[in-house]
């Protein structure tokens, strides 16, 4: 019943990022494991500790061009094999890009579109 709890859909990429975790531990994620406009879910086997500061790098490629989208985030949860990050700071143009790409990537775009509208933050 977790999923109704959710104010964004998740959606599977095949997207490369980096995460930086406090400022000092980088990592070079091969592929996230699904993103939404709120947050993401990283495939990492590390201890995270809860609310520790994070920023994700999602490097865009091919058609989309090699501009990245930084956000600032934090964790909320690990397990053996992944960590979730709760975006919390965003800029307005990394923003754009961010919802345009959940946009184009989603299975149901009208309903990402409502997301949007209906949750103007992105926490």
């Amino acid at each position: 019943m977790e999923e109704t709890r959710r104010r964004f859909s998740r959606i599977p990429l095949n997207f490369p990022a980096r995460l930086i975790v406090d400022k000092t531990e980088v990592y070079d994620i091969r592929e996230l494991a699904n993103l939404s406009i709120g947050g993401c879910l990283v495939p990492l086997d590390e201890e995270i500790a809860k609310g520790t500061p994070c920023t994700i790098t999602i490097r865009l490629t091919g058609g989309l061009g090699n501009t990245p989208i930084n956000i600032q985030g934090k964790a909320v949860r690990h397990d053996k094999e992944f960590v979730a990050i709760q975006f919390t700071k965003i800029r307005p143009d990394d923003l754009h890009h961010l919802q345009n790409l959940i946009r184009y990537n989603a299975p149901d775009p009208d309903k990402i579109e409502e997301e949007i509208n209906s949750n103007p933050g992105i926490y």
